[in-house]
């Protein structure tokens, strides 16, 4: 199966294509986006941000959205399922530990707790939560909203020389900009395979992305003193922190999705080619309302002290 893929920021896609796939968070008011498309072309509902990120107050006034007939999406419930970031990761049952175990690489750390971010304007409480913690350890914040880029502007194009930077800390905050329905990015999956582990925050099952026991989820503990207590304890215990490093080096993971969106897109297209349908009205069924909870929501029970907070 073949399909001619092409990219284009002008309106004659919108007559001669096939299928016509639209980005919403790269949708703006300069495009010209009629109400509705040719009786046999469809349009793909595409998008890997999440709604907190996709809609603004211009998006939602578009009348173009009610003609959608395929969805992209990295939930479970869209039509083809897909994420840059989708991982699976299994025990190793031929992984054999080291004993007695080498702890040399614990002392090549330098700090505590380690956050990139570059996001200051998120709203769903994670610089508070961070602030909080702030209180009982040590925690280094770089990126646009701390210290400064990590190697460089370009830090994606360094990896080798971020994944080294990251693991002279023993706890790497992978706290995501938005709490939505199986909502993560990066931040979780760039921890994969280094010495460090991975504190995480979002709307996800994270034990049915990584193994148990190789991260940290804050919704485990009651409060974050709690939380930063338990970090504590690691920090101070070679064994014990060194365990949970073992059984992630005991962990194989591999990338969920081998081909690329468009691929399954066009495989998709000529298996459905006669197939006539439309989809629910996206500012709907990917609203904030369905997919996301709010910073109040997610911290009751488990960071009541940010609550609490004027």
């Amino acid at each position: 199966m073949k399909c001619k893929w092409e990219r284009s920021h002008g309106g004659s896609y919108l007559t001669k294509g096939d299928a016509v796939l639209f980005r919403p968070f790269r949708t703006g008011l300069k495009d010209f986006l009629p109400t509705r498309h040719p009786p046999n072309q469809k349009w793909i509902f595409h998008e890997r941000e999440s709604p907190y990120r996709t809609w603004d107050k211009y998006r939602m006034k578009m009348d173009f959205w009610a003609s959608f007939n395929v969805s992209v999406l990295y939930t479970g419930d869209a039509d083809i399922i897909y994420s840059r970031y989708a991982v699976q990761c299994e025990k190793n049952p031929e992984y054999k530990p080291q004993f007695p175990p080498n702890l040399d690489y614990i002392k090549n750390k330098t700090g505590v707790a380690l956050w990139i971010v570059s996001d200051c304007t998120s709203t769903n409480g994670r610089r508070d939560y961070v602030h909080e913690m702030q209180k009982y350890i040590d925690i280094d914040i770089y990126g646009g909203c701390g210290k400064g880029e990590v190697c460089g502007k370009y830090r994606e194009f360094h990896i080798d020389c971020v994944n080294q930077f990251i693991e002279t800390y023993k706890f790497y905050l992978a706290f995501e900009n938005s709490l939505c329905q199986d909502y993560y990015t990066e931040k979780l999956t760039k921890t994969i395979g280094l010495n460090v582990i991975p504190v995480v925050m979002g709307l996800v099952n994270y034990s049915s992305i990584v193994t148990p026991g190789t991260f940290i989820d804050v919704r485990d503990f009651q409060s974050v003193k709690a939380l930063t207590d338990y970090l504590s304890y690691l920090d101070n215990n070679n064994t014990a922190f060194n365990e949970i490093i073992e059984r992630r080096r005991a962990t194989n993971c591999t990338q969920n999705f081998q081909y690329k969106s468009v691929c399954q897109l066009c495989h998709y297209l000529h298996q459905n080619k006669d197939r006539r349908q439309t989809i629910q009205d996206p500012r709907v069924f990917w609203g904030t309302d369905r997919q996301c909870v709010t910073k109040e929501t997610f911290f009751t029970g488990i960071a009541d002290e940010i609550l609490r907070s004027p």
